[in-house]
Parts: structure tokens; C-alpha cells; sequence
């Protein structure tokens, strides 16, 4: 919410506690959790032991950071007024922050471009404790060791012994191809100084990196939207992997997930949005009837399609899409 005096350059942080019925709990018009000068933006919230945590981009400084703010279970802020400071003052700008439970603590990560000149941007990572004290080095700890290329798109699950897999988009080598990193419970790295391709090939380009994790079976999924050439032409696909035991079950390069008949493949194109546990879902964007839909897919862990989901997917709504002026979107 903009409550300064300058039009579109200074936003606050608002929050609201809903009761299970939908009722406000804080003031009519929301809680100020933030309302530092200049500008904050992208709030994040978590829960973990009776905590609230509130992450956010904030520029209060001239210079873009990450602060957070604790509320206890009595809805009474746990840090100082308008948070907490997690990173701020490299330089540089923030391509995205997120946020994850450990079991008795809260990891935050984010992109930043302290040293885009020369390295590119790079992902960093914090833990933060309720009582606002940080376990790792100031501003963050980055997840692999320097080298020049970016790391963008993280996502992250974090696993039942507070262990974090990340997976990026990464331009080391001059295509955007997605890495993955395991970090242990203290912050040091298991897969390599530089972490490790999800794929053995390399293909023109690959995005939109999703991880989640099925603790029932103790498997990492990992879904990625491919650039695939079929009879010379490029199109997105949804690719998949599954990880159980730190070994890739579905061979080097992975398995399409966004299957159609060979004689339709070019007619779709097909992007990742979710990835939750072994359900991917995706936009399909259908280039003969200029239309997009949203589908969602069960795999088992053998690769294949659960049983009673169709091979191309479930479309998630069949209300009726005539042009791309009504498409259907995450």
C-alpha cells in the first residue's frame, strides 16, 4: 500500500489475520508491518511453531535488501519496528527472495547482483531465528563457489533432516540449462563446489525449475519446462525427474511429462507452473486454435501416467475458450 506523499515510489507492507471463518482479527484496514521510507515491496509469509515469518523487499536505504518481521502466536511482533535486516548495502538489485519451514527454523533465499559485473547475478541464502538472530554469515552464504553466469528461478524444498535442494536457471555455459545444489542442515554444500546439470544434454533452453518432495515414498521431484526440437521445429514441453536416494530414477535427461500424439506435438506448446509432490501442472498453449488451457498430470514413480489420468493431462476447466483474448493462466 503507497501511504507517502510521492505517487508510485513508496509501498508499505500491510498484513491481516483472517479467523477460520473469514473474520478480520488485526485493525479493519490491515496491520502496518512495514512502513519504513521509500519502498517495500513482495511480502512472503510462513508459518513454522507457532510463528508467523514475513519476508520482503525493501529499498528503505537506496540500495535494495531482504528484511523480516516474527509475530507469536498472540499476533505481537517479535522483532524490532519494521523488521529485521537479512541482507542490504552490496549493491546491486534483487531478482527474487523466498522463503521455507526447517524444523526449528526458517531458511530465506534470493538472487542478488552484488557482483553482476562480473560474476552475474547469484543465489544466497539465510537462516533466520525468531528471535531475529541469523545463523549464517552477514548477507548470506551463496550456494555454489564464484564463477561467471547467472543463477536465476530458484526453487527449493527443504527435506526432513533440514537438508535444502535448490534447483536454478543457470547461463554458465552460455544456454540458460537448469543446476541443482543439496545444502545440509548447517549450510555446507553436499553436491559440488559448483552444484551439479539436472540433465546430461544440453538443450537450446531450459526454465521454469519447480522441486517438491513426497515424504510417504522419501522422493524429489523436479519439474522444467525443455525446448525440444520435433520435425525442426522448437517448442516448450514439460519435462520431469524423480530423485529417491540421491539417484536419478528416470534415466539422464529425464522423462516428458506434457505428452501428445506425434502428429500433434508442434501444435502445443507447453510451459511449467506448479509442481506439488508427483502433480505437475502447466499451461498449454494450443497454436492451431490460438487458445491456452491449464492441465495437471499424476506420475507414478515408475515414470509412467497414474492410473485414470489421461497421457496429455487433465485440463484442469473446460469452460469454453474461443481466442487468445480469454486464455486460461496461474
Amino acid at each position: 500500500r503507497n501511504t507517502d506523499s510521492v505517487p508510485q515510489e513508496n509501498f508499505d507492507i500491510y498484513g491481516q489475520h483472517l479467523s477460520t471463518s473469514g473474520q478480520p482479527l488485526w485493525e479493519p484496514n490491515g496491520r502496518i508491518i512495514c512502513n519504513d521510507p521509500y519502498k517495500q515491496v513482495n511480502p512472503i509469509l510462513i508459518f513454522n511453531i507457532d510463528m508467523i515469518y514475513c519476508a520482503w523487499s525493501d529499498e528503505r536505504n537506496s540500495s535494495p535488501g531482504i528484511y523480516y518481521q516474527v509475530y507469536n502466536s498472540n499476533d505481537i511482533a517479535q522483532l524490532v519496528e519494521n523488521g529485521k535486516m537479512i541482507f542490504w548495502g552490496i549493491g546491486g538489485g534483487i531478482n527474487r527472495h523466498l522463503i521455507a519451514n526447517r524444523s526449528q527454523d526458517v531458511v530465506v533465499m534470493w538472487c542478488d547482483s552484488r557482483d553482476y559485473e562480473t560474476l552475474g547475478y547469484k543465489i544466497f541464502f539465510q537462516f533466520l531465528n525468531s528471535d531475529g538472530s541469523l545463523k549464517l554469515e552477514p548477507n548470506g552464504r551463496p550456494i555454489t563457489l564464484p564463477y561467471t553466469g547467472n543463477q536465476l528461478s530458484p526453487s527449493v524444498v527443504v527435506l526432513p533432516d533440514d537438508s535444502i535442494i535448490f534447483a536454478w536457471v543457470d547461463d554458465r555455459n552460455g544456454n540458460d540449462k537448469i543446476y541443482l545444489q543439496q545444502i545440509d542442515s548447517n549450510g555446507n554444500r553436499l553436491w559440488g563446489d559448483y552444484g551439479i546439470p539436472l540433465t546430461e544434454s544440453t538443450p537450446v533452453e531450459q526454465k521454469d525449475p519447480r522441486v517438491s518432495y513426497k515424504a510417504d515414498q522419501n522422493q524429489v521431484y523436479i519439474g522444467w519446462s525443455n525446448y525440444d526440437t520435433f520435425a525442426g521445429t522448437l517448442r516448450f514441453y514439460v519435462y520431469g525427474q524423480m530423485i529417491q536416494n540421491e539417484q536419478k530414477q528416470w534415466g539422464p535427461d529425464g522423462i516428458m511429462i506434457s505428452y501428445y500424439p506425434e502428429q500433434d506435438f508442434i501444435y502445443h506448446e507447453c510451459t511449467l507452473n506448479d509442481l506439488k509432490e508427483n502433480y505437475f501442472s502447466w499451461q498449454d498453449a494450443n497454436l492451431t486454435e490460438y487458445t491456452q488451457s491449464i492441465f495437471t498430470k499424476k506420475v507414478e514413480a515408475t515414470g509412467e501416467t497414474a492410473q485414470g489420468w489421461p497421457e496429455s493431462g487433465l485440463q484442469v476447466s473446460t469452460y469454453p475458450i474461443n481466442n487468445w483474448d480469454c486464455k486460461q493462466r496461474f
